[in-house]
């Protein structure tokens, strides 16, 4: 094994020079061993964190107030829901799709789904909400800031990007949600995307 040697100065006067000699440590118990490291206990970490409490605090304090900041700050999101029953009926996916079997109940659920999410639902739900008597009462029909209004394009794009479709597993059911700056917004939105798209199932299915 090996074993550290420390150097000791002496002195020959004798010869004007000075020699280094290797010194053995005698006792390898004693202090000779001290500055060798030691694993770290609980107190030594507790030690740690109360040095650096100031730093902590700080830290918490800061992320504490800009989180309370945002919170008072930022716009509220407001979220509605409706819940459609989805007939096992291939007529409107023939029509809009061009299918001529339907296969599996999980593949016309995912077909309504995307209907539910397209552009021709969207289109219909901003027409509908251009004639209605609660137009002023939505956000993307109010003018910006310069005077100007958004476009028939992106009232569309604010409907589909503002909902949010789910299935529930092993049913028949699909979940619309709606988000926006008010309840009644997000209720109103919600209510009539559900409502074109029946009317659109409706419209289909009486062509066939």
């Amino acid at each position: 094994s090996f074993i550290p040697f420390l150097l000791k100065k002496q002195t020959y006067k004798q010869k004007g020079v000075s020699i280094l000699e290797p010194k053995v440590p005698t006792n390898f118990d004693s202090d000779f061993w001290e500055n060798e490291e030691q694993p770290l206990h609980l107190t030594d970490y507790i030690r740690i964190i109360y040095r650096g409490r100031w730093l902590i605090i700080l830290s918490f304090l800061t992320v504490f107030t800009a989180t309370v900041i945002y919170t008072f700050t930022a716009d509220p999101v407001y979220e509605a829901s409706s819940v459609l029953l989805i007939e096992t009926n291939d007529s409107m996916d023939r029509a809009l799709f061009n299918l001529t079997t339907l296969g599996t109940q999980a593949n016309v659920l995912n077909n309504q789904i995307e209907i539910l999410k397209s552009r021709n639902v969207a289109e219909r739900v901003v027409r509908r909400l251009e004639n209605s008597a609660f137009r002023d009462s939505i956000s993307f029909f109010q003018p910006l800031e310069d005077g100007s209004e958004l476009t028939f394009e992106d009232r569309v794009r604010i409907v589909m990007n503002r909902m949010e479709v789910e299935p529930k597993r092993d049913t028949d059911i699909i979940t619309l949600t709606c988000q926006a700056g008010t309840p009644f917004e997000a209720a109103y939105l919600a209510n009539t995307i559900a409502e074109e798209f029946a009317k659109l199932n409706a419209e289909t299915n009486r062509l066939e």
